[in-house]
């Protein structure tokens, strides 16, 4: 098994480069995005792409935790340096269509948060992120042939998780169309 983990976030980075390859040239220039960048990120794509992650954690955390499990004990991310391995799986499902496009939409629809002030956003800018994630949270997404919130599939697809560790169906992950 540590094998074809290994094989599979090989994968998972190949694919990485690929992606961010795509949203480096999808980008207007004059946001100059260098690529990504997680931690210490200089750049204002990937500082507000940083936020929005962080407030995308807060929700999947809150979600496992609301469904009995152990957001530290992963499947796929490894237990680390006392790292919430669970919460960076199922993170995977949805920072693209959470994060990810919302961040993108407002970039190109000429969206541009001011100067940072010490290297982070100002407050502003920080609001606007947090509003323009909700809104996106509350938009509906066909799920088992309804219509719900995205919100709400976050904690649909943790309580999925516990089902499938008590011997339950297995956890197929949400895949967002574009």
């Amino acid at each position: 098994a540590p094998r074809g983990r290994a094989q599979l976030m090989n994968r998972e980075a190949r694919a990485a480069l690929h992606y961010w390859g795509a949203v480096k040239t999808l980008l207007p220039p004059d946001l100059e995005f260098p690529g990504r960048v997680g931690k210490n990120a200089r750049d204002t794509v990937n500082i507000c792409i940083n936020y929005g992650y962080g407030i995308l954690y807060t929700r999947i955390w809150t979600a496992l935790l609301r469904a009995g499990l152990d957001p530290y004990t992963g499947f796929l991310h490894t237990i680390a340096d006392n790292k919430p391995a669970l919460v960076f799986d199922l993170i995977e499902e949805f920072r693209q269509c959470v994060i990810d496009r919302t961040l993108f939409a407002a970039f190109l629809k000429k969206w541009r948060p001011g100067p940072l002030e010490d290297g982070k956003l100002a407050r502003k800018d920080r609001n606007d992120i947090v509003e323009k994630i909700l809104l996106r949270l509350d938009e509906p997404v066909e799920f088992r042939h309804k219509n719900i919130p995205l919100d709400e599939l976050i904690r649909e697809k943790a309580r999925e998780i516990a089902r499938m560790i008590q011997g339950g169906p297995e956890h197929k992950p949400y895949i967002a169309p574009w």
